[in-house]
């Protein structure tokens, strides 16, 4: 079974950070950052597949920038 198939299609965000094991004001820095979300009224709800998408694509684009500051710092002056 995989893990993140008890996890609710349509998330809190809550339900976002205590998942993510993190505070529900760093849920909301991610929103500044892009995170995928949708407002009902005054309420933030969080789409799985699309949060669980942008981690992994938040994390490959960190790696990817910290090789190219490694790439960067090996150039000859």
């Amino acid at each position: 079974m995989n893990e993140n198939e008890h996890l609710p299609e349509i998330m809190t965000l809550k339900e976002t950070a205590a998942y993510f094991r993190c505070s529900e004001r760093h849920m909301q820095n991610l929103i500044l950052r892009g995170l995928p979300h949708f407002r009902l009224g005054s309420l933030i709800r969080f789409r799985k597949d699309e949060v669980l998408q942008f981690l992994t694509n938040d994390r490959n684009l960190a790696r990817h920038r910290y090789r190219q500051k490694i790439a960067e710092s090996r150039k000859p002056c």
